[in-house]
């Protein structure tokens, strides 16, 4: 007669029950109270970032939970029960935050500081301080950009996120993503970048609901002066200088992208102090009436913008 096989355990078993009871004891410790939010405490206990916006990362992670948390695998682990419904609350509660979430507001106190005014190798060091924080609109990363007369717009130099860094050899969060090296070196492709007085950067944070309103900044090219947004109405640009007839291409433009990137009362307090052919030549390079007093002309512009998606 053949012997009977001999049954073999399933080679996984233990390490499963071990991770089952690693999560156990990870996830009840996890006090509701002791966080800000329903959406950060829900976001510990199924260990997905904070700055997340999609809801398949947290549906994602739940499952993984949920597999690792089985009857089967668990079998009569004291508090298994608990913690399986405490990721069910956390799936809720991230599931309800982040249909809440708003984007973040803009960075504040936009300063720069000169690394270096050597022609060809200039370098200037923008720094910020991140948006008041608010547990519905988490940062998820910074855009700068850079008006360049070439293009008439402004344009997007970078994008930050936390990443990997193979210089520091280790992973950079977003709370210390808050600057950015100018340097002329690396804009090579903006030559016409370098051939104004000053720069026009912008700096906004941004998340998957949406970017928040700019915080401008003009850093002077040939000065080895400190700018900082103080010296502005912040988030608004430093009006540029704008002759009373006869505009020059640049100033034009730049007036443009300026009005472009306001909105509300920053751009009404941009307007304000503008002289009146700036604002006529602008509404003729969109086929609409300059006729009319200084304030005719300015509610004509907000108009016009406002109606702008």
């Amino acid at each position: 007669s053949v012997p009977a096989a001999t049954p073999v355990p399933a080679p996984e078993a233990g390490t499963r029950e071990q991770d089952a009871h690693a999560e156990v004891s990870r996830i009840l410790p996890l006090r509701r109270e002791s966080y800000r939010s329903p959406l950060l405490w829900g976001c510990a206990v199924l260990e997905v970032a904070n700055t997340t916006r999609d809801v398949s990362v947290v549906q994602r992670a739940y499952r993984s939970l949920m597999r690792k948390l089985h009857p089967d695998r668990t079998g009569q682990l004291p508090g298994a029960g608990k913690a399986v419904e405490l990721v069910r609350e956390a799936k809720e509660a991230c599931e309800r935050g982040l249909s809440k979430q708003e984007p973040p507001s803009a960075p504040r106190s936009v300063k720069s500081e000169v690394l270096s005014l050597q022609p060809g190798r200039r370098r200037f060091k923008l720094c910020w301080t991140a948006p008041l924080e608010r547990p519905t609109a988490p940062v998820g990363r910074y855009v700068v950009q850079a008006f360049d007369p070439a293009y008439g717009r402004a344009l997007t130099i970078t994008v930050l996120e936390p990443d990997y860094s193979e210089e520091l050899r280790r992973f950079v969060s977003m709370e210390e993503l808050t600057s950015y090296v100018l340097a002329e070196e690396d804009l090579q492709k903006m030559p016409k970048l370098w051939t104004q007085t000053a720069i026009t950067v912008q700096v906004a944070a941004a998340n998957e609901a949406g970017q928040s309103q700019w915080a401008t900044l003009q850093v002077p090219l040939n000065s080895a002066v400190q700018q900082t947004s103080a010296s502005l109405p912040s988030p608004r640009p430093t009006p540029p200088r704008l002759p009373g007839t006869g505009m020059e291409g640049l100033d034009d433009r730049m007036f443009d992208s300026t009005v472009r990137s306001l909105r509300g009362s920053q751009l009404r307090a941009f307007l304000e102090p503008q002289k009146k052919a700036a604002l006529t030549n602008w509404l003729k390079s969109m086929n609409w009436s300059a006729q009319g007093a200084k304030q005719d002309l300015l509610e004509r512009v907000i108009f016009i913008r406002e109606a702008m998606v």
